[in-house]
């Protein structure tokens, strides 16, 4: 999966990846109905942070497939909830998704720009069962992706036995200071909580890449601030808006599926920054940064 970490996590399904969305016949939304739900879509920005092995659990356990004891109902922030999830999706047939149905064809033009050298050592990070680590593979790129599921790494590692899958938590990497040239988010920044969450996961990113200019693409349903969200030492570039269909969860055996009608209706959000010297910090900022994420 995409690592989904990160906490607080609704236990609520909702907006915009349930079918607690309204629909007219079939799978479709008409007129202002749709235009409600885009909007409350855009506005919810819940991503793949949403607990979808609750819906799962939930189907499940009206089936008589999975019990209550075998389906901890509470943890999307747990490794062992998500190997659930991708366990009993591929029983019916999930081998491989791209959230926000975003992939290689609808990134290439970003990713050539760049990171214009082929060679370059690229790390995905909530890699879940996404083709697009071994997409920028076959183009020369030299990739390492890792994800907290084992279920999830142990499934792509079949899947391209050439390529390298780790399992292997984000927020707390393993990696050596400066060992990568990029790292690419997609989702994974939509799962953290808190500002004060996302720029001490987005420093654990900074510490991995090289310098001077390793270069941090992310891919997302919030529109990330530099400030608030990805904290010092960055330059990043302008934002840009990948438009892209709702997703809609209506079904526990599979995850969210986009939307008839709703095509070109929700903006994901696409930026790419560099990383680049912090500023000096005043004596008793971290502090400061503790006491918010404890909040």
């Amino acid at each position: 999966c995409w690592m989904w970490l990160q906490g607080p996590i609704p236990k609520t399904v909702g907006l915009p990846w349930t079918s607690a969305l309204p629909q007219a016949s079939g799978s479709t939304v008409a007129g202002s109905t749709l235009q409600s739900a885009a909007a409350a879509a855009a506005a919810a920005q819940t991503g793949p942070c949403l607990p979808a092995g609750a819906a799962v659990a939930a189907g499940a356990e009206e089936k008589g497939e999975l019990g209550e004891d075998e389906w901890d109902n509470g943890g999307a922030d747990d490794p062992l909830y998500w190997d659930r999830v991708y366990r009993y999706q591929g029983q019916h047939g999930r081998d491989r998704y791209e959230w926000y149905g975003v992939g290689f064809s609808q990134l290439q033009g970003a990713l050539h720009f760049a990171l214009p050298a082929r060679n370059e050592r690229v790390l995905v990070v909530g890699a879940g069962d996404s083709e697009l680590s071994a997409d920028m593979a076959e183009r020369g790129w030299s990739m390492t992706s890792i994800d907290f599921s084992p279920h999830v790494t142990e499934h792509m590692r079949q899947a391209h036995p050439g390529l390298t899958f780790l399992t292997m938590d984000a927020r707390n990497m393993t990696f050596a200071d400066g060992h990568f040239n990029a790292v690419l988010d997609k989702g994974l920044s939509d799962c953290i909580g808190t500002n004060a969450e996302r720029r001490r996961y987005f420093a654990e990113l900074r510490r991995v890449l090289a310098e001077p200019g390793g270069v941090l693409v992310v891919i997302s349903m919030r529109a990330l601030e530099q400030s608030q969200d990805l904290g010092p030492g960055w330059a990043c570039e302008p934002g840009e808006e990948i438009p892209g269909p709702l997703f809609f969860e209506n079904s526990p055996k599979r995850p969210p599926l986009p939307m008839p009608g709703t095509e070109g209706t929700i903006p994901y959000h696409l930026l790419v920054c560099r990383k680049a010297r912090p500023p000096a910090t005043d004596e008793g900022e971290g502090e400061v940064e503790a006491e918010e994420g404890e909040l």
